[in-house]
């Protein structure tokens, strides 16, 4: 593994099974969030169930990390209230997000920073899913080997002061 061999000193994001020799730091819990185009026909500044469930969904399902954790849990809240979901398009990158989104009548289904990020890009909205889908921390690891290390403490420290007891200023989304 990169980490444990030194490749790589800092693993940031939301990862499983980092047992062993690592250590690791909360940097912030993180929720999901709808995101629609603004001026979306049947969606406005709420979204109820019964829309939520007709609305036709891209769904957002990057490859590496936790990511397939992550929408599993989405699939998994699905599930768990018995509803279907109306799957249109499945993209694996959120680099042009924000252009599909904002293009189109559908919806998606994000982490509430991600969704931040593509209102800086296009003209989204931004609004709570109107079923429970659990949220999740994004962590710093790193190998216990480096624990002591300046050059690995400043950046555990640099990290730790860019994501760490901040308020989400998403945390009640918005339109």
């Amino acid at each position: 593994m990169a980490l444990e061999s030194g490749e790589i000193d800092l693993a940031a994001g939301y990862f499983e099974n980092f047992d062993g020799s690592f250590r690791q730091q909360m940097l912030f819990e993180e929720h999901y969030v709808g995101m629609v185009r603004q001026g979306h026909p049947t969606i406005r500044d709420s979204l109820s169930l019964e829309t939520f469930l007709a609305t036709p969904q891209l769904v957002y399902q990057p490859t590496g990390g936790g990511h397939g954790l992550q929408e599993s849990a989405v699939d998994q809240a699905f599930a768990a209230a018995d509803m279907a979901r109306r799957v249109a398009v499945r993209g694996a990158h959120s680099m042009g997000l924000a252009a599909i989104v904002s293009s189109t009548d559908l919806l998606v289904i994000v982490p509430s920073r991600l969704a931040a990020a593509c209102r800086e890009q296009a003209e989204v909205s931004i609004l709570p899913v109107p079923i429970t889908i659990p949220n999740f921390q994004v962590k710093q690891h790193w190998h216990e080997r480096f624990h002591h290390d300046p050059g690995n403490r400043w950046l555990r420290g640099l990290m730790a002061e860019l994501y760490q007891d901040h308020p989400n200023p998403y945390a009640s989304p918005t339109q």
